[in-house]
């Protein structure tokens, strides 16, 4: 495994367990949210670098944070602040950053710039809304596996 690639988990982990802090979270559950936002991290740089495209790579990652959260987390009751703050650093910050600026730059431009843009726009606008997307499905698969999983 690439060891850039674990540095990355584990400063993942670490802004998942300080995003758990900000967000108010009992102490107990830091370690948690260190723990789920390593592993989330991991299993979609890994998926990445095994070729998987970025929407499946976030979609199992989300999965993935469910399924450890429940085998790490006290009496294994999982608080949703443990799985926003291991998803968060999925998320696709770089693409909604870019509309934003594009959203600003507009209104100043005119013609082929202004249609380009947009273009840009849009681009980002996607790549925002398929990772936003994968997040949610992977954590609701997440969520459905493991109450199958109590059934049994």
């Amino acid at each position: 495994m690439d060891v850039a690639i674990v540095v990355t988990a584990l400063l993942a982990g670490a802004h998942a367990a300080a995003m758990a802090v900000v967000f108010t979270a009992p102490r107990e559950y830091v370690a948690p949210s260190f723990i789920c936002g390593f592993a989330a991290r991991l299993v979609r740089d890994s998926l990445l670098v095994a070729g998987t495209g970025s929407a499946w790579a976030t979609f199992l990652a989300a999965t993935m944070a469910v399924l450890v959260a429940v085998m790490v987390t006290p009496k294994r009751v999982v608080p949703p602040v443990v799985l926003v703050a291991a998803v968060v650093q999925l998320a696709a910050s770089v693409a909604v950053f870019n509309v934003f600026v594009e959203m600003l730059r507009a209104p100043s431009l005119e013609g082929p710039a202004l249609a380009e843009s947009a273009a840009r726009l849009n681009n980002s606008l996607g790549r925002a809304f398929t990772a936003f997307v994968a997040i949610a499905l992977g954590l609701q698969l997440g969520v459905i596996l493991t109450r199958r999983k109590r059934r049994e």
